[in-house]
């Protein structure tokens, strides 16, 4: 029998997995809309670039906690973001941005580098290192 914590745990994993996939999702639409029908916020874009990919990068870590799965899903998060914005060579009113790619790389490290630090104070060591 599975305990009640297994559960829990398989649960938030599960919640975190389907979060990170809305988030993707969300983020490539966002990327991949014409400029004209582009939500407009008063925030610098690369702002809204390294907060989007530094919020997929803290969901990434919890959904997979474990070592090696959690940096395929920070390279995955680098990958998405060149293949977003070359998509966007496409796109009327949308263009490639090389700092747009640099805002979201630094939105992925930040978002590790904060929720490791995280999890390494809650729990007294990093989650997943074994």
């Amino acid at each position: 029998m599975v305990s009640a914590q297994t559960q829990t745990r398989h649960r938030l994993l599960l919640t975190a997995r389907v979060a990170l996939l809305i988030g993707v999702v969300a983020v490539s639409v966002l990327s991949l809309i014409p400029g004209d029908e582009l939500p407009q916020l008063n925030l610098s874009d690369k702002i809204q670039h390294g907060a989007a990919y530094l919020a997929l990068a803290v969901v990434g870590v919890l959904a997979f906690p474990r070592h090696p799965a959690r940096q395929y899903v920070g390279l995955g998060l680098v990958v998405l973001s060149l293949v977003l914005e070359t998509l966007q060579l496409v796109v009327p009113g949308r263009y490639f941005d090389v700092w747009d790619m640099v805002a979201n790389g630094a939105g992925v490290i930040l978002g590790y580098a904060i929720t490791l630090v995280v999890m390494r104070r809650v729990s007294g060591t990093v989650v997943g290192t074994c």
